[in-house]
């Protein structure tokens, strides 16, 4: 192994100084060739963390552009689903108004067509958003994930948790479900 250059410690002390500062004397003994190799060590080790900090800023640049992405999407969402509100809103507020204008007796309906008149506009409603009522029939077995039971039926003739009655209706929006339907289910007790 070669000795570091002194030409480059002594310029090093030149220039202390010439600032007017005072360069630090080693003791007698300092093993300059150790000072120098651990001078190198510890430049690789600053090299590492340099290069380890350009990566982590690297991972921060992308994870502010993921949160940015993910902002916008929510603000998307967001206005979404106002406008999806407010469409609702003002069919429902058309139907409010009708309803009030013939129960005021300024329009003559007979009841049984004014009444198919509301729940055709109510399903209509709720269909332009996308809502649909789920299908769900006497027979098929309960899910918890599409029903609820609203009470149980003794029935030995059929395997437990069999739908029997439903009782009201359960909703989707695509594929989630916004309400689940409300059934009977038969149960076989004792058996």
């Amino acid at each position: 192994m070669s000795k570091p250059d002194a030409s480059k410690l002594y310029a090093a002390i030149g220039e202390l100084r010439k600032k007017g500062e005072t360069p630090p004397v080693p003791p007698a003994h300092t093993d300059f060739f150790a000072l120098g190799e651990e001078f190198k060590e510890r430049c690789a080790k600053l090299d590492r963390y340099a290069i380890e900090l350009m990566n982590l800023e690297k991972e921060l640049v992308k994870m502010q552009s993921q949160i940015r992405e993910c902002y916008e999407r929510v603000e998307l969402e967001r206005k979404l689903t106002l406008e999806k509100h407010d469409r609702l809103v003002l069919g429902l507020l058309g139907l409010l108004d009708d309803f009030r204008q013939t129960s005021a007796g300024k329009r003559k309906v007979p009841c049984r067509t004014f009444i198919k008149y509301l729940r055709t506009g109510l399903e209509e409603a709720v269909r332009r958003e996308g809502i649909r009522a789920m299908r769900v029939e006497k027979g098929e077995l309960f899910d918890p994930r599409m029903h609820t039971s609203s009470r149980n039926v003794l029935d030995k003739g059929l395997p437990d948790d069999t739908i029997v009655e439903v009782i009201t209706p359960g909703y989707l929006e695509g594929s989630r479900v916004l309400r689940k339907a409300g059934v009977a289910v038969s149960h076989r007790e004792g058996v």
